[in-house]
């Protein structure tokens, strides 16, 4: 909703900016590319540092009263030193419940379990496409239905709450691929 998206306390973040994946559908991904022909020389991601993000944070808590982060991402924790070492910067110093967007390719049990025990409460699985030909050929995310029902029971299994993300009514979908991701979608756990 509206309100949810501008409340007050909630503070968005960016810990990194640009993409390490490279979906089709998406510009976090392309900005190197894009500025390349105007002779700039973007790097695909940034990652700012454990501490900068801290200061942010601790700044935003003690000037604003925020009770919520809602890290925004592409793919928060992808680096998996980092993230360790920022979660523990971020129990000591901010402790406040946070969002962030996951992605099952960057995502291992342990780094949900460390995620849950310092505050995450939701989180969101992208599937794009129920249909894992589409979501490979098309939307260039070569990750298996499989991988992503055992992602999906293992948020759930760490207590995390979980909404999906589909990009419904493609062009590139037809009455089979709509008939096969139907069967996928039943086989997901409940969100």
């Amino acid at each position: 909703t509206g309100q949810s998206f501008s409340h007050p306390e909630i503070y968005d973040v960016l810990a990194s900016r640009g993409c390490v994946s490279s979906c089709s559908y998406c510009m976090a991904c392309q900005w190197n590319t894009m500025l390349k022909q105007f002779g700039v020389n973007f790097p695909r991601v940034r990652l700012r540092s454990p501490q900068s993000v801290i200061d942010e944070l601790h700044f935003a808590k003690k000037e604003y009263g925020i009770k919520v982060v809602r890290f925004k991402d592409s793919i928060f924790g992808f680096d998996e030193e980092w993230l360790f070492r920022f979660m523990d910067l971020y129990d000591k110093k901010i402790g406040l419940q946070f969002l962030c967007f996951l992605d099952v390719r960057y995502s291992s049990e342990k780094v949900i379990k460390r995620l849950y025990a310092s505050g995450l409460s939701n989180t969101t699985v992208g599937i794009q496409s129920a249909d894992e030909e589409i979501r490979k050929k098309v939307f260039n995310r070569n990750i298996r239905d499989k991988e992503i029902i055992t992602y999906a029971e293992n948020l759930i299994k760490n207590k995390i709450q979980i909404k999906y993300e589909l990009i419904n009514w493609n062009p590139f979908e037809s009455s089979l691929s709509l008939e096969k991701g139907l069967r996928f979608l039943t086989r997901l756990p409940k969100a």
